[in-house]
């Protein structure tokens, strides 16, 4: 998307509908009043805001639209995603939970629940007597049927194999969904089957399929349910086919919004089938069955930090080789990396959203951990679906993705500051995000952001940068390059303020690293630990929104302690925001 009149990636998230949240879960408020999701969440992917937490662009209730995004959302109400399922009634004399100044349904899609006899069949249909005998439905009032996106294209194009991850795409002012739909068959000859190629728990390819292309995208409106298929592969011929035999049913790419076209992105179980076969086929024939030159999907870095008892999972070159002939694929089924979303600068210098996937050298049991190449497959309207290698030609080659994450986590001090955040008796555990890989002149640069997980919620803390097997990091990624690249100074903006704004590089601190690392906080200089406050201290007979107000306080210095890495603090504190909370819900309810 453009923001501020810059192409940028986001993080987008569609605000669904939680069935098994709704309050009084009576059939009225589960079929009339409840009946759909409300708008979404988008954030840029490089910034955080000082909390630590995403930088929305797009939220709140109403839905809230930074200036600076160009965008605007009309009908942001959801009748149709993933995660509904079951029947509403729209247009009924209850009125529908909605967000203020929104009306109410107006789609016009559903069927309408006119006459007795009408009524009669859907109230046989779902063996529900209350669409007779309830009179808060009117005859114009609209049956919602199939409401889950991914059952809407199966019932229309059951031919069809569906991506088990539609993503969300704002257009014309409303939501649309996109699941990218494939032809496939398992009878094309003398071609290898998928078999066990590492594909994403949502897959919708089945394993026997030795045929695959993307030659159309499911395209579902949020609000009204209409779907179309645009055609994007007119050269496939099994495609032909079925659209010789329903010519109403597909779309030209042609015909597809512009505004739609533009934020079409590479299906990634495609793309990894694609890599591991690439990764076993790109050699010469007459070096296939010695697998000589042959590579393999980069191992993946786990989310968690290796156990420092085990060491490095990592081993040379010369005692991966040693008195061993590869033989035809005979890697082991270690995890491989996922591939990731990103913008990327390509040979042209030209800036792509891209699908990007490392190799290294084959070799049994996985023992080669150098990195070989990498792979991008473009999601730009005018090069989708161009797949290029990028190959290393440094001698010796260099570390790939698997030894550049156990080299960063010997690093003193990362390593300390893993051991001081991943604390499971205090309830917080270190995760890992993606690893990438950015090209920097003729050299890499691997970034890796480290979050801190407490009470199920994960926030983030600091990044990792690697380089030439050096690594260092920091709270925000312009300290910490510059403190792998002395002279470093440029501003890069993944941090803002609270109006959006960038703040220069350094304008953070790494909790955890400075002398004083082993002192309890709020202690060193005299002040009072800010996690100490008595909640007593707030008067008996304090009203409701004293009560709130005081809580709301406490969240906030459970913020900051929490960005500290003082986990002891920031539990007590909101243990005692939520006994604030619990007295103002208990005044309430009197």
């Amino acid at each position: 998307y453009m923001i501020d009149g810059q192409l940028s990636q986001v993080v987008i998230a569609a605000r669904d509908l939680n069935p098994d949240g709704v309050p009084n879960p009576s059939w009225e408020s589960q079929h009339l009043t409840y009946t759909h999701g409300y708008g979404l969440a988008m954030a840029p992917a490089s910034a955080i805001d000082p909390s630590g937490r995403p930088n929305f662009l797009v939220g709140d209730l109403p839905v809230r639209i930074d200036e600076e995004l160009d965008l605007q959302i009309d009908r942001p109400e959801l009748y149709f995603s993933p995660a509904l399922s079951g029947y509403a009634v729209a247009g009924t004399r209850v009125t529908e939970s909605v967000c203020e100044g929104r009306p109410n349904y107006e789609g016009g899609s559903g069927v309408q629940m006119r006459g007795f006899m009408r009524r009669a069949a859907f109230a046989l249909a779902f063996l529900d007597y209350n669409l007779v005998a309830s009179d808060a439905i009117e005859d114009d009032s609209e049956v919602l049927w199939v409401r889950s996106v991914q059952d809407r294209v199966e019932k229309l194009a059951p031919f069809l194999d569906y991506d088990g991850d539609p993503y969300p795409v704002v257009v014309d002012g409303g939501v649309s969904w996109v699941i990218d739909a494939y032809t496939s068959t398992s009878r094309y000859p003398y071609a290898q089957r998928i078999g066990d190629v590492q594909l994403s728990r949502s897959t919708g390819l089945s394993r026997d399929a030795n045929y695959i292309r993307n030659s159309v995208k499911a395209v579902v409106d949020a609000y009204t349910g209409d779907v179309t298929f645009y055609v994007v592969d007119p050269t496939d011929p099994i495609l032909q086919v079925w659209w010789s035999a329903f010519p109403d049913l597909f779309t030209p790419l042609d015909q597809m919004p512009a505004e739609l076209r533009d934020n079409l992105r590479y299906p990634e179980d495609l793309f990894r089938v694609q890599t591991e076969l690439y990764s076993k086929y790109q050699i010469p024939p007459e070096n296939f069955f010695q697998r000589i030159g042959a590579w393999s999907v980069a191992q993946a870095p786990s989310v968690e930090p290796r156990n420092p008892s085990t060491g490095s999972t990592t081993t040379t070159t010369q005692e991966a080789d040693a008195g061993n002939t590869p033989e035809f694929a005979t890697e082991s089924g270690t995890s491989r990396f996922v591939p990731y979303y990103t913008l990327f600068r390509n040979a042209e210098g030209v800036e792509e959203f891209v699908l990007l996937r490392p190799f290294v050298p084959f070799s049994r049991d996985d023992l080669r951990t150098e990195l070989q190449a990498y792979m991008t497959a473009s999601s730009e309207p005018n090069n989708y679906g161009k797949l290029v290698t990028y190959v290393v030609q440094n001698e010796p080659l260099p570390a790939g993705p698997l030894r550049v994450v156990d080299q960063a986590e010997s690093e003193q001090d990362i390593s300390r500051e893993i051991t001081l955040q991943n604390n499971e008796e205090r309830g917080a555990t270190v995760q890992f995000g993606d690893l990438q890989i950015l090209p920097v002149d003729e050299g890499l640069v691997y970034v890796r952001p480290f979050y801190v997980v407490v009470n199920r919620v994960a926030e983030y803390r600091y990044v990792i940068v690697s380089h030439n097997n050096n690594a260092s990091f920091a709270c925000d990624l312009g300290t910490a390059l510059a403190e792998l690249f002395p002279g470093f100074a440029a501003t890069i903006g993944d941090r803002v303020d609270d109006e959006g704004r960038p703040l220069r590089t350094g304008e953070c601190e790494r909790a955890g690293t400075s002398d004083g690392l082993d002192e309890e906080p709020g202690t060193d200089d005299g002040t009072e630990d800010p996690g100490t406050e008595d909640p007593g201290s707030v008067p008996d007979d304090a009203t409701a929104i004293e009560l709130l107000e005081q809580a709301e306080e406490l969240f906030g210095e459970a913020d900051g302690l929490l960005r500290n890495g003082d986990l002891g603090a920031y539990q007590q504190t909101m243990d005692e925001a939520a006994d604030l909370v619990a007295r103002a819900l208990g005044l309430l309810e009197d």
